[in-house]
């Protein structure tokens, strides 16, 4: 029962398959909810597949040894019985030799404070540095959704989403005395993570 996410990993530079690649899903259900799944491990192929998901809107995780970079890949919606196919996740390394997160969204980490969903920082050349959103900007709704009834996994979860879709934020810049709300195309980020393997935003 459930449904199913299928891929292939393969080497960016090479387009050699990658194998014994990690992939894994998490997000959010459609009872609202946070969920995550397993881990599968990709074939001599390249190709995994994950198994007896729920209907939710998630985010599939691949990562892989040998200096390769994390790599996720958002709104993915899986229903009850379906199969849904993400074709080649291709897996980068970073020049610098610092590993990197790649993913789709508008580059930028939160954190909760209370009630208030906050930016914690924005990534240089992001959609939200593009737009001059700085550390410190309350979130206050995503879609109409306010943020004061989602924990911190399911906001990041309606932020990400596929590069070129639009996503609608209503925010509180510091020192601001009514909130506004602005559009922001998602793009590709490519986040360098700190030694605990989360992004940083510095």
């Amino acid at each position: 029962t459930g449904g199913t996410v299928v891929g292939r990993v393969v080497d960016a530079e090479t387009g050699e398959p990658v194998a014994g690649a990690s992939a894994m899903s998490f997000g959010r259900s459609a009872g609202g909810g946070p969920y995550s799944a397993p881990r599968a491990l990709a074939d001599g192929d390249g190709n995994f597949r994950l198994e007896g998901l729920p209907d939710a809107l998630l985010t599939v995780q691949v990562s892989a040894q040998g200096g390769y970079d994390l790599k996720l890949i958002s709104g993915v919606h899986v229903g009850e019985e379906q199969v849904v196919d993400v074709g080649d996740v291709r897996l980068t390394r970073s020049p610098d030799g610092q590993r990197r997160m790649n993913y789709s969204g508008v580059g930028m980490s939160l954190r909760r404070n209370g009630d208030k969903l906050l930016v914690q920082g924005v990534f240089d050349g992001s959609p939200a540095a593009g737009l001059g959103l700085t550390a410190g900007t309350e979130i206050m709704a995503v879609n109409g959704t306010e943020t004061v009834a989602l924990d911190l996994r399911e906001a990041v979860e309606l932020i990400r989403g596929e590069s070129g879709t639009a996503v609608q934020l209503t925010v509180l810049a510091p020192g601001a005395d009514y909130p506004e709300t602005v559009e922001l195309e998602r793009g590709d980020v490519s986040a360098p993570m700190d030694g605990r393997g989360r992004p940083s935003p510095h």
